[in-house]
């Protein structure tokens, strides 16, 4: 009802952009996932977490440590033409969030 593909928002991009974490933080998944395609979640505090999905390749793995603004993977080629899109969620307590109430 409030607009959200996927528990979260599609950014359109050009192919190979590079993705960057909005936060400092844990990566606590860096796989494909079912429905998801390579996806990157990491964990930050107060019980945050982003969700990047979509991805062309991932550039972090599991346990990683990652700063705000590093570089975490790159947009997909798209299966259709146009321009690849990443999907970007924010989750709190394990719970989607929409991710327009946060960006500035």
């Amino acid at each position: 009802p409030n607009g959200m593909y996927y528990n979260g928002v599609n950014i359109r991009a050009k192919t190979g952009a590079p993705v960057v974490s909005s936060a400092d933080g844990k990566v606590t998944f860096s796989a494909y996932l079912r429905d998801y395609g390579e996806t990157i979640i990491i964990q930050h505090s107060h019980q945050f977490s982003t969700v990047y999905a979509h991805l062309g390749m991932r550039m972090v793995n599991q346990h990683d440590r990652i700063a705000r603004g590093e570089q975490i993977a790159l947009t997909a080629v798209p299966e259709k033409k146009g321009d690849a899109s990443l999907n970007f969620g924010i989750w709190y307590r394990n719970k989607a969030q929409d991710p327009l109430l946060f960006l500035p």
